[in-house]
C-alpha cells in the first residue's frame, strides 16, 4: 500500500519565539497565572540574511523584529551590519529601487567568510543566486558557518548542489534547515533521509514554474503567452532561463539524489528537457483526454539520473498543481513515499525560510 504524502516546508506561521525587551536593563519577571513562577521575555534571535533579491527582499519585509534580530545582510556589492539591528525596510527599499548595498552608507566591502566568522548573529540565512557560477562561493559560505558554530538556513541550491549528502544528508537536520531548497520539501526530506536511503527509485516533479506555464497552456494559452505571464508574475528565477531550460529541476533532481543515495552527481539538463521546444497542441490534445504534461526526473539508487517531460494519469502522485512539487521514494513491492512541497514564488520562499528559522532557533536556543 502506498504512504501518504508527507507535507513539507508549512507556510503557515508557527508561534512567535518571543518578543524583544527595550532598554538595556534585564527584562522584568512575569508571574505565570497558574504557577506563579517568575518567566522572562526571550530576545529576539539574532540573524544575518545573505541575498537580498527578491526572496530576500520578501523575507525582510515578513520579518517580526520582536522575533528575530537581523544584524547584517548582504549582497554581491557589500556587507551592511549593525549589532542592535538594522532598518529592514529601508534595505527592502533601496533593492527594491534597484540600488546595490554598496550605495548604502554603512556598507563595507567585506569578504563574506570573514562576515560569517565575525558575526554574533547565531543563524546565516543565504537566499543568494542559484546560478551556476555562484555555487563555490555559496559552499564557501556554508562551511564557514558550520565551522564557527553558526547554524544555517539554505534557499540558494549552489552549495547543496556541490555537497548534497554534507548539507541535506543524514545527522545534518540539527545544523542545517532547507525547506526552501527543494522547494518547501528540503526540510522534510533531511528528517526523513535515513530511511529514504533504502529506496530502490526516486522520481520527481522539482519544479513549480514549469508545471505553471504547463497548465496554462492546457488551459488554452500559447507557450510564448504563458511563459510572458509566468515572467510578469515573478515565479520564475531571476535569470527565467534557469527554469525554461530545466536546470532548475536538474539542480533539485541532483540535490535530491545525492542527499538520499549519498554524494555529489554531475547531471545536466538534455534538450528533452527545454520547455520551450514542447508543443502546445500536443499538451492541450492529452489534457483533453484527461491526463497532464510534467518535468519528471528519475533517478535509481545507483546512479542514473534523467530528466524529461512525460504524459501522467490525472490520478498519479506526480501529477501536482502548479503550486506543489513531489518527490516520490520507490521502496518496491507497491511501496512509496511522497513529500510535497509549496514554495512556488518569491513570497512562499520567504515562508518557507521563516519556518526553517523558528525550528532551528526555538530548537538550539539560538539568541
Amino acid at each position: 500500500m502506498p504512504l501518504s504524502p508527507i507535507p513539507a516546508a508549512d507556510a503557515t506561521p508557527a508561534a512567535a519565539i518571543g518578543t524583544r525587551s527595550s532598554g538595556t536593563s534585564p527584562p522584568a519577571p512575569r508571574r505565570t497565572p497558574l504557577l506563579g513562577a517568575p518567566t522572562f521575555e526571550a530576545p529576539p534571535a539574532r540573524i544575518v540574511v545573505i541575498g537580498v533579491g527578491k526572496v530576500g527582499c520578501e523575507l525582510l519585509s515578513q520579518i517580526d523584529p520582536n522575533e528575530f534580530l537581523v544584524t547584517a545582510v548582504a549582497d554581491s556589492t557589500a556587507w551592511v551590519a549593525e549589532p542592535k539591528g538594522l532598518p529592514l525596510k529601508e534595505i527592502v527599499s533601496l533593492k527594491e529601487a534597484g540600488g546595490v548595498l554598496a550605495a548604502h552608507p554603512g556598507a563595507a566591502p567585506i569578504d563574506s567568510e570573514l562576515c560569517i566568522a565575525l558575526t554574533t548573529a547565531g543563524v546565516i540565512v543565504d537566499a543568494a543566486s542559484s546560478s551556476p557560477e555562484s555555487a563555490p562561493g555559496a559552499l564557501a559560505r556554508a562551511r564557514a558557518a558550520l565551522r564557527a558554530g553558526k547554524k544555517l538556513v539554505l534557499a540558494s541550491k549552489g552549495a547543496a548542489r556541490l555537497a548534497p549528502a554534507e548539507l541535506l544528508g543524514e545527522g545534518s537536520a540539527p545544523r542545517v534547515a532547507a525547506s526552501a531548497v527543494l522547494a518547501g520539501a528540503g526540510r522534510a526530506l533531511q528528517l526523513r533521509v535515513r530511511d529514504l536511503r533504502r529506496s530502490i527509485e526516486l522520481a520527481c516533479v522539482p519544479n513549480g514554474t514549469t508545471t505553471w506555464i504547463l497548465q496554462a497552456v492546457e488551459q488554452g494559452a500559447e507557450l510564448e503567452e504563458a511563459i510572458a505571464q509566468a515572467k510578469a508574475l515573478s515565479i520564475c528565477e531571476p535569470d527565467p532561463s534557469l527554469d525554461l531550460c530545466g536546470f532548475d529541476a536538474a539542480t533539485k533532481l541532483a540535490i535530491a539524489y545525492g542527499a538520499t543515495f549519498g554524494g555529489y552527481v554531475e547531471f545536466a539538463p538534455g534538450p528533452g528537457a527545454d520547455l520551450r521546444a514542447l508543443d502546445a497542441a500536443e499538451i492541450r490534445a492529452r489534457a483533453r483526454r484527461g491526463r497532464c504534461t510534467r518535468l519528471v526526473g528519475r533517478a535509481t539508487c545507483d546512479g542514473e539520473l534523467k530528466l524529461q517531460f512525460e504524459e501522467l494519469a490525472a490520478g498519479s502522485p506526480l501529477a501536482v498543481p502548479p503550486d506543489r512539487v513531489a518527490f516520490q521514494f520507490h521502496f518496491g513491492r507497491r511501496r512509496s513515499a511522497v513529500l510535497l512541497g509549496t514554495a512556488l514564488g518569491a513570497r512562499a520562499t520567504a515562508q518557507a525560510i521563516l519556518t526553517d528559522l523558528r525550528e532551528l532557533a526555538c530548537g538550539g536556543g539560538v539568541r
